[in-house]
This record gives structure tokens, C-alpha cells and sequence, in this order.
């Protein structure tokens, strides 16, 4: 039978140091008569990685196998097959990630911010916006302030200490927007930019008033929705 060397327990503690848990939130068993090694989350002793040996191999080839809970796509049990057991080990890490991942969507949402989109929105619906699509001009309008909105959320990305996939990220929606502006017609368009703007702000926990700034800069790219920005924005004062 194979067996797992403590070295490579080491190993995988210290990644498991580099999650949103650490390894005193996991526990660690070896080499015993029914696996090869079982990793429980003491958080939720329901997420297990397990790793065992087939005899015999399946289709001659395939000598190991894992058993995790979270899996690749849901919380649910999943198994895969590994040719070595250094395979099946480096699994390890991304399960113990895909558990934050799972707590991350379970969180409750912010319901101040949900009911301020509710808010913005209905108020939005009542604005003369034309559902026509931009000029040229309106076009080279729309991209310049869009840099120049850019720069604000990087700002904002800064002063939450937010790390580089979440500014490369904000920076690949804002491009999403500007290639957009091609294709939707205004109303489509900005109810689309804001709704991604609320949300980009959101990640990084941005306050209720300073999404209401920053969407009512994108709705006074277009003229007529100024009123609608200042009512708005006059409620969260």
C-alpha cells in the first residue's frame, strides 16, 4: 500500500496557510487501513478531501483517487482519478480554497446596498433617457469620461486596500462598457454601466453614499438623467 511521507504534510500546510483559513483549521489523518490520507475542515466537518488507493487499478492505469467535498462544481461529494499520488495530493490546496469560495457565496448580502439599487433604479425607470443609440460623437463622449471614471474607481480600488485581481478586474469591466457603447442603445446601456459599476464598488465594500457619487457621475453621461442623479443623491445626504 502507498503511503504518504510527512514531508508532504508539511507541505500542504503551509499552502493551506495561504487560504482564509490555516492549518489549525484542518485536521490530519495518514496512512490508516481505509485511506491514505483525510483532510477535515474543523469549520464544517462536512468538507473532507480524502485520497485512497484503488486495487486493483482502474483500466490498468489509474492507482489513486480523491474524494472531496466541496468538489470542481458544488459542495456535493465528487471523485476523480489520479494516475500518481502526487496527483491526487496537489488537489489539496484548491479544495481547501473552493471552501472559501462556498462560504463566500453563503454570506448574507448587504441589504442597505441591495435596497439603494432598488431605490436607484426605480428612480431611473422615470427618466426621459432615448432609447436611440449613441452618435459618434456621443460615442467619444461617453469613452473619454469613462477613462476618466476609471481613475475614480482606482482611487476608491486603493483607499479599500483591494489587491491586483480585483483592480484588473474593475479595469477589464470598464473596458467591457466601452466597447459596448457600439452596440446598445442609451437606455440599455447606462442601466447595464451602472449596474456593473454598483457591483465592481460593491466588491470592495464601497460605502452607500459613495456608490451613489459614482453612479450618479455615470448617469449624468447622459443629460437628461441628471435630475433623476440629484433626487438620488439628495435622499443619501
Amino acid at each position: 500500500m502507498a503511503t504518504i511521507r510527512l514531508a508532504v504534510i508539511e507541505r500542504m500546510k503551509k499552502n493551506f496557510d495561504q487560504t482564509a483559513f490555516s492549518r489549525h483549521m484542518f485536521d490530519f489523518s495518514i496512512n490508516q487501513k481505509d485511506h491514505i490520507l483525510q483532510v477535515t475542515f474543523l469549520g464544517n466537518e462536512k468538507f473532507q478531501f480524502t485520497i485512497k488507493e484503488v486495487s486493483p487499478p482502474k483500466q490498468n492505469r489509474f492507482k489513486f483517487v480523491t474524494i472531496e467535498s466541496p468538489g470542481d462544481v458544488s459542495n456535493e461529494v465528487e471523485q476523480f482519478d489520479h494516475e500518481t499520488l502526487n496527483n491526487a495530493q496537489s488537489r489539496a490546496h484548491s479544495w481547501a480554497v473552493r471552501i472559501e469560495e462556498d462560504y463566500r457565496i453563503a454570506a448574507p448580502e448587504d441589504n442597505e446596498l441591495e435596497n439603494f439599487r432598488t431605490e436607484f433604479f426605480a428612480s431611473f425607470d422615470h427618466s426621459k433617457t432615448a432609447d436611440e443609440h449613441f452618435t459618434e460623437d456621443e460615442k467619444s463622449v461617453v469613452t473619454k469620461k469613462m477613462k476618466e471614471f476609471e481613475k475614480k474607481l482606482a482611487t476608491l480600488y486603493e483607499e479599500r486596500h483591494a489587491n491586483h485581481q480585483q483592480m484588473n478586474e474593475m479595469r477589464r469591466q470598464i473596458e467591457m462598457l466601452k466597447k459596448s457603447v457600439e452596440i446598445l442603445d442609451k437606455r440599455t446601456w447606462l442601466s447595464a454601466a451602472c449596474n456593473r459599476v454598483f457591483d465592481i464598488v460593491k466588491e470592495v465594500k464601497g460605502a452607500k453614499k459613495e456608490i451613489s457619487n459614482l453612479l450618479g457621475d455615470m448617469s449624468n453621461l447622459l443629460p437628461d438623467n441628471s435630475s433623476v442623479t440629484e433626487e438620488s443623491q439628495d435622499e443619501v445626504a
